[in-house]
């Protein structure tokens, strides 16, 4: 009470009042609480708080306190239930692993005008994640003979993400027999190969890929993770 004499006070500072508005708020919000519990646990558990004791209105008072017990366990185990990590399966896990690469920027190169337009282009498209649209100009440069190894594999790599996992694969077979005469994108192209395998299903030869690319190195321990699922399936 005190606080609401205070409240009514006329030479209470603007400070003091909003200090005490508070203060009322909170007191008020905490008794509306603790009645809205009260009246829940009176209502469906049959437990009223008489003064001074908590008292269970029920002759099988152990089957209530249960029931209360249970209500109380219900939603952790839900959230449990719910947030439980899921075992990823190969095909799965390899379209996780494609999602996240960030291999950008092919090179542009000097040469015919047209060629070098087209290759910047392609480039452009591809960074902004327009495959379709980065394909029909790659298409453009080798109608021109204008196409090299990086060229081959940044529209494969495109093919990839449009789920055209055969064209992606006869590109990337197409880069590793270039390893000899340019060893560039050899690993990045073993690994995408592999997981263009898995995509399709082929898991002897992505197994076979995959453990190049562990050979490699490069993206070793994803191919690892991927080769203990499919070793798994066997």
């Amino acid at each position: 009470m005190k606080n609401i004499e205070k409240y009514r006070d006329p030479e209470i500072s603007k400070e003091e009042m909003d200090d005490l508005t508070g203060k009322l708020l909170r007191a008020k919000l905490n008794r509306d609480k603790k009645q809205k519990w009260a009246d829940i646990l009176e209502k469906e558990y049959n437990v009223r708080r008489d003064p001074g004791n908590l008292k269970v209105v029920s002759r099988r008072s152990g089957k209530t306190w249960l029931l209360i017990a249970a209500s109380l366990l219900l939603p952790i185990l839900v959230y449990l239930w719910l947030w439980k990590p899921a075992e990823l399966s190969a095909q799965q896990l390899a379209q996780a692993y494609l999602s996240e690469e960030k291999i950008l920027e092919p090179q542009t190169r000097k040469g015919e005008i047209t060629i070098e337009a087209l290759s910047q282009k392609a480039t452009e498209a591809y960074n902004q994640g327009k495959f379709q649209e980065s394909i029909s100009l790659w298409e453009q440069m080798e109608a021109k003979g204008g196409m090299g190894p990086d060229d081959y594999f940044f529209k494969g790599v495109s093919h990839l993400r449009l789920n055209q996992e055969e064209k992606a694969i006869d590109l990337f077979r197409q880069i590793r027999s270039m390893g000899d005469e340019n060893p560039k994108f050899q690993k990045e192209t073993t690994w995408m190969l592999a997981l263009a395998y898995i995509k399709t299903g082929r898991n002897d030869e992505a197994d076979e890929a995959l453990r190049q690319v562990v050979r490699d190195g490069w993206r070793a321990e994803k191919a690892q993770k991927l080769l203990d699922i499919l070793d798994s399936g066997k």
